[in-house]
Parts: structure tokens; C-alpha cells; sequence
């Protein structure tokens, strides 16, 4: 009698046991499809920002040639540099700030800046307002460090140009605090170079992100594009 309840038991036991798993199984799939969903989600939005980027761009240009450079009392003709945050961002920014020219794109590092800026300058996209949005992808010191300063000095040399870069929130990578230390450091040295600090409110509003923590979601471009308008009210037009 006393066997055939231990194997009763043991049955049960192994039985919940195994219950158990399945469910911890199933659970994990679910999350693993969710999370696959809502990349391929992210993904298909970026691609369709970055298709409309470069007719968006012709429109700014044409606007700009039209209506000749950007004035101190308007935030027309600003010029942007960056990577998925802001591709992803790009049509709230287009919103806040017309004829803003975005180059943005997926996977960029600091060190495409240089090219691009010097490419925008060569066609005449570069005006007195400049936005980046690098850092995301990589660190901005270290190895990087020269590609930084370099984007820096070549923008900065035009006295009248007010840089404003975006620093980094991307919990998951190593460099973010690195990258946002360095980056007030660097304000110090160009005065004319503004941080925006997107970090420190993303970071106490989680529903402004989409299911990787990084890229803004619907509500977050409205909330990362009114972030960067208001700095450029504060710091410039004033």
C-alpha cells in the first residue's frame, strides 16, 4: 500500500513536473515570438521612414532654394545627421520642424558623420542649425574619439552654426554613459555645440519605447521631436 502511494505521488509530482515545463516552454515562446513581432514591427517602420527620407528631402531642398537660408526667428532649414533613433523620430521631426533635412539611417556610427556633413555642405543643405543624433551604435570616445572632434570642427567652424547633438539613452549597450559623460565634456570645449538631453526623460517614461527599450514608439517621436524643438526655442531663437 505504502508503494503504490509513493508511486501515486511520484506520478503526480512528475506529472506537475512536466506540466510545468510545457508551460515555462510555452510562456518562453510566446515571449520569443512577441519580441519577434515587434521587431519585425520596428523594422518595417524604419524601412518605410528611410524610403520616404529621400523625397522628404527633395521637398526641404526645394523649400529652402525657394525661400532662401533659415533666419534666427524660424526653425526652417535645419539639417540632421543620425541613426534609427532618428530615422525612427524622422517624421514627428518633420512636423515640429519644417523643411528639416534628415541623412538619417540604420546601424550608423560617429564616423560616417564627417562624410555626410561634408556631402550636406557640398550640396547646400547645411544651414545655421544642425541636429545629431549619433552614439546608439558605438562609442563616441576611445578609437572614435578623432572621428567625433573631426565632425565637431568641421561643423563648428562656421561661427554662426549652432550644433545640437542628442545624447544617447540605450541602456544595453556599454557606452551610453560614456558617451553622454563625453558628450557634455565636448560642450564645454565648442560653444557653440548644445546637448540635448533626451537620456534623463525617456528614462522616467518606459511607454515612450518600443519592445527593445531603445527606438521611440508612436508616442515617444511625438515626445523625442518636442524635446529637440524646445531646445532649439531656448537656446536659439532666444
Amino acid at each position: 500500500m505504502y508503494r503504490k502511494i509513493r508511486s501515486f505521488i511520484f506520478v503526480g509530482a512528475t506529472g506537475v513536473g512536466i506540466l510545468c515545463i510545457g508551460l515555462g516552454f510555452v510562456a518562453m515562446l510566446y515571449a520569443s515570438n512577441t519580441k519577434a513581432a515587434a521587431g519585425a514591427e520596428l523594422k518595417a517602420q524604419l524601412e518605410q521612414n528611410a524610403q520616404i527620407q529621400e523625397e522628404e528631402n527633395k521637398k526641404a531642398a526645394f523649400e529652402m532654394a525657394k525661400n532662401g537660408s533659415a533666419v534666427k526667428n524660424s526653425l526652417v532649414g535645419v539639417a540632421a545627421i543620425g541613426d534609427s533613433v532618428m530615422l525612427g523620430a524622422s517624421p514627428a521631426l518633420r512636423k515640429d520642424l519644417p523643411n528639416i533635412y534628415i541623412d538619417a539611417k540604420v546601424s550608423r556610427y560617429v564616423g560616417d558623420g564627417l562624410a555626410i556633413a561634408e556631402d550636406m555642405d557640398r550640396k547646400g543643405h547645411l544651414d545655421n542649425i544642425v541636429l545629431i543624433g549619433l552614439g546608439t551604435n558605438g562609442p563616441l570616445t576611445g578609437y572614435y574619439e578623432p572621428q567625433t572632434k573631426a565632425l565637431l570642427d568641421f561643423l563648428t567652424k562656421n561661427p554662426n552654426r549652432q550644433v545640437f547633438w542628442i545624447n544617447d539613452y540605450a541602456p544595453s549597450v556599454s557606452w551610453e554613459k560614456g558617451n553622454n559623460q563625453y558628450l557634455e565634456q565636448l560642450a564645454k570645449q565648442y560653444k557653440n555645440l548644445t546637448i540635448i538631453n533626451w537620456y534623463t526623460p525617456v528614462s522616467q517614461h518606459p511607454e515612450w519605447l518600443s519592445k527593445d527599450g531603445i527606438h521611440p514608439n508612436d508616442l515617444g517621436i511625438k515626445e523625442y521631436a518636442a524635446i529637440v524643438k524646445e531646445a532649439y526655442r531656448i537656446n536659439w531663437l532666444n
